[in-house]
C-alpha cells in the first residue's frame, strides 16, 4: 500500500475516534490493533496486540477508544483500495495520538 493510501485509512480511524479528556502521558501511549478486514473492508475481527500494557488504565483507556473506533460503523467500510486485498486482508494498526497535540 501507498503511503497515500495509509494516509487515509488513518485519517478515517482518527475522525471515528471518541477518547475522553484527562488520559496521563497520551502522547507516548500506542495501543496497535490487529484487524482482520473482509474483502468488502469491513472488519472481521480485532484485538489489541500489546495487551500486556493493559493493567496500566491509560493505556486501557486508549485502547478501548482505538477498539470503538475500527469496530464503529460509521467507519465501514474501511478507506482501503479494493485492488489490494492480500496487502490489507490483515493490519498491525498503530494509535498514535501525538497528532491530537499538534
Amino acid at each position: 500500500m501507498t503511503i497515500s493510501e495509509i494516509d487515509l485509512l488513518r485519517q478515517q480511524l482518527h475522525g471515528c475516534l471518541n477518547l475522553n479528556v484527562g488520559v496521563a502521558n497520551l502522547k507516548e501511549i500506542k495501543p496497535v490493533i490487529y484487524i482482520e478486514v473482509n474483502p468488502d473492508r469491513t472488519v472481521k475481527s480485532s484485538k489489541v496486540v500489546n495487551k500486556e500494557k493493559l493493567n496500566d488504565p491509560s493505556f486501557r483507556t486508549a485502547a478501548e477508544a482505538a477498539m470503538r473506533a475500527v469496530n464503529n460503523p460509521d467507519c465501514s467500510p474501511l478507506l482501503l483500495p479494493a485492488d489490494k486485498y492480500e496487502q490489507w486482508k490483515e493490519i498491525n494498526f498503530t494509535f498514535d495520538f501525538s497528532w491530537m497535540f499538534d
